[in-house]
């Protein structure tokens, strides 16, 4: 079965509201900064590669950001780099 990568990438805006539910509060806008190449940038810049969970890449290096995997009952979440939370993040 042939399979259109594009169609499962998006940008984190894409996503915000998965992340809104996990974080309690909105994360397009939370800065990132990224463990491999120190670029900054918001989470809704970064892009989002669905699958069997969701992940979201650095958008300057491609580095894996954070990877959100749904199960029963809640949800696992990992972050790579430092996520800057909170007012002027």
């Amino acid at each position: 079965m042939n399979v259109d990568a594009t169609v499962l990438v998006s940008d984190g805006n894409a996503v915000g509201g998965l992340l809104a539910a996990l974080f309690g509060q909105d994360m397009t806008g939370t800065t990132r900064v990224c463990a491999t190449c120190a670029h900054v940038a918001p989470l809704g810049r970064h892009r989002a590669y669905r699958g069997a969970g969701i992940v979201l890449r650095c958008p300057s290096c491609d580095a894996v950001a954070l990877v959100v995997v749904e199960e029963p009952g809640g949800a696992s979440v990992t972050v790579s780099g430092v996520l800057r939370l909170g007012a002027g993040s």
